[in-house]
């Protein structure tokens, strides 16, 4: 549901979280709460002393669309050569996703900073998990009494901070690894992440230029993502009886002929067996890659082919993985630069889209083969929860 009362715009899911947004301030979501609890709060970004609440809006809008919450903001800086900015959160389940763009104009120096994507947790925090980008895996380290908890040159892919009461909460880059390596790409500056304590809370910085004189970005585009994913009391569904493995080939997707029209199938989609080129597997792992179109297409053929067959039914998911990867081809390029990204978002987007698509008919649960230690997956594969009403509301 989104209810927007007198500007205030909040998104409400039904396991009980909530995110606000405004249609008279640029960014969001400003808080996101369970219940009455304040879990989060963010800030869109800081160009130097500049907050972004100096932007001109000049559209915000939230709305549903295939399963999920939008919400869209755009504007510009009213002084000096404007800076041209938009965001679109995208809600499901118990993530956030969002895409950040600036439109950088020529002359428009930084003086010393700017930053995106500011996340503050407040209250108490007892450890963070920290999955690093170089070695693809994941520690636990506890959160000490001094004033710079962690920093790092590059943005790690994810982090999850956990209380005591066992809460967690995530913030993860985009797909777009290599993007935020790049930063703006000023010789003068430096990128700088960074966890730090504060009187009533823990703050991560991110920013994407940090500079001891002033610097001026190159006149162009600029793009970025991340996401935010938390603990949330989420439907999970059990299957009802052992799962029957698909049969799928590139050629056909799914093979259904075993499967009784009479019945109410119980099937299994194994995400890590999928049966495609080399092209379409990450480097680092041969495993499937979610950022590349040929995995995309083949699994949504299989779940198009299972909801046009049966209007209900209990899909596993199993070995929905994640990882890094270099091969350019992803993102429909050829040569030019190295783009090395991960896809745990486009797994996000690919679970939103399969939920869905097979409608309310259908109970879907994901099975891992190792302990999930990220709110993001195990988040996967569970109610969206913004199924639209009305076709007025798509």
């Amino acid at each position: 549901m989104i209810e927007n009362d007198l500007g205030r715009i909040t998104i409400c899911h039904p396991s009980g979280w909530e995110a606000d947004h405004d249609d008279e301030r640029f960014g969001g979501p400003f808080e996101i709460r369970l219940g009455d609890e304040v879990l989060a709060q963010t800030t869109s970004f800081l160009l130097d002393d500049v907050p972004p609440d100096s932007v001109v809006l000049k559209k915000c809008r939230a709305y549903r669309k295939g399963g999920i919450a939008i919400a869209v903001c755009k504007g510009y800086l009213p002084f000096g050569n404007q800076i041209k900015f938009a965001q679109t959160c995208r809600y499901a389940a118990n993530h956030a996703r969002i895409t950040f763009d600036v439109n950088w104009p020529r002359a428009a120096p930084v003086r010393s900073h700017f930053r995106i994507g500011d996340l503050f947790l407040p209250g108490e925090w007892s450890r963070f998990w920290c999955l690093d980008g170089t070695s693809g895996t994941g520690q636990w380290q506890d959160i000490g009494q001094d004033d710079t908890i962690a920093s790092w040159g590059t943005p790690p892919l994810a982090l999850v901070f956990e209380r005591e009461d066992g809460l967690r909460f995530e913030l993860g880059v985009g797909s777009d690894i290599w993007r935020w390596q790049a930063g703006m790409t000023l010789p003068l500056a430096e990128n700088s992440f960074r966890v730090v304590r504060e009187a009533n809370g823990v703050r991560l910085i991110q920013e994407l230029v940090t500079a001891a004189e002033e610097v001026e970005p190159q006149k162009r585009q600029y793009r970025f993502s991340w996401y935010l994913a938390w603990s949330a009391d989420l439907e999970l569904c059990d299957p009802p009886s052992e799962p029957v493995p698909l049969t799928i080939d590139l050629k056909d997707g799914a093979h259904l002929e075993k499967l009784s029209d009479e019945d109410i199938p119980c099937v299994a989609l194994d995400l890590a067996a999928l049966p495609l080129p080399s092209h379409c597997l990450r480097t680092s792992d041969g495993l499937p890659c979610w950022q590349s179109p040929g995995t995309q297409k083949l699994a949504r053929r299989v779940v198009r082919q299972l909801a046009g067959r049966f209007p209900e039914g209990h899909l596993v998911v199993r070995n929905p993985t994640v990882g890094s990867c270099t091969n350019t081809s992803h993102f429909d390029r050829k040569g030019g630069i190295e783009m090395t990204h991960w896809d745990l978002p486009p797994l996000m987007d690919f679970s939103e889209w399969a939920c869905h698509c097979l409608g309310d008919g259908w109970d879907i649960s994901a099975e891992f083969s190792n302990e999930v230690e990220q709110p993001s997956l195990a988040g996967l594969f569970t109610n969206n929860g913004f199924r639209a009403d009305t076709a007025e509301d798509e």
